[in-house]
């Protein structure tokens, strides 16, 4: 029903006379389209369609796979970060360096630690 639609739409759209032998023909400047040539552009014009609404699918599942994926390392990186920050035996230099992967700005603060009692 649908290809029917845009079958009219498409014919609608060009200036269309009824031959002497009740042949619809369709003028193209000043060449003559029979109802066959009229019929294999119509459908080649469908299956173009067609093919451009697999492509542009094909297209957008690509985009999203690609996104997902940006999620996923980002998150593989946090994960490595949250790991080196409870291994007592990282370099603040190794956490510097895997806080921005992540996009993180690590700042970090020095306190002495006295063991006199008040």
């Amino acid at each position: 029903m649908a290809a029917d639609a845009r079958w009219y739409r498409h014919l609608r759209d060009r200036k269309c006379i009824e031959d002497s032998a009740t042949d619809l023909l369709v003028l193209r400047g000043d060449t003559w389209v029979t109802g066959d040539e009229l019929d294999r552009e119509i459908d080649t014009v469908l299956r173009l369609e067609a093919l451009q609404h697999v492509v542009q699918g094909a297209a957008a599942m690509s985009q999203a796979r690609q996104v997902r994926n940006e999620f996923e390392d980002l998150g593989e990186r946090m994960v490595r970060f949250g790991r080196a920050l409870q291994d007592s035996t990282t370099s603040v230099a190794k956490l510097n360096q895997l806080a921005r992967e992540c996009g993180i700005t690590l700042r970090l603060r020095a306190v002495a630690q006295s063991r006199v009692k008040p």
